[in-house]
């Protein structure tokens, strides 16, 4: 019981290392005279800095054309499940899609896409015309 009670009273201390020529110290007290200060470690935790940086939780990705792209495919008889097969022979589907693609690469957001946004685009047309 006495050892329970005695645990409590026990004071942390802080630790320093020490390097003296190639010799590593880690010690309770401060680095002596000839040695050289590296770091201390102090026990008293004052803010969440201590562990470190946290970084914040990392947002989804979100397809701001999700539900527009659904309720169009839903139109066209392209809901889920549904098998698509050839369209009518009046109806191109590549020439459209180029036609999409570049009025959206001429339009004001579409000048400002990138690599991936233009990739994105021209697989696309790939999948309509193959």
């Amino acid at each position: 019981m006495l050892l329970l009670l005695s645990a409590g009273s026990v004071v942390a201390q802080d630790i320093h290392k020490c390097v003296s020529g190639k010799e590593i110290s880690y010690q309770s007290e401060p680095c002596a005279p000839g040695q050289t200060y590296v770091k201390t470690w102090g026990t008293e935790i004052t803010s969440s800095d201590a562990y470190g940086k946290v970084r914040p939780a990392r947002q989804p990705a979100v397809d701001p054309n999700y539900l527009t792209r659904q309720a169009h495919r839903a139109r066209n008889g392209a809901g889920p499940g549904t098998v698509i097969g050839p369209r009518a022979s009046s109806f191109n589907s590549c020439e459209e899609m180029k036609r999409q693609r570049d009025a959206y690469l001429d339009s004001e957001h579409g000048r400002h896409t990138g690599y991936d946004g233009r990739r994105a685009w021209n697989d696309r047309v790939y999948d309509a015309c193959k």
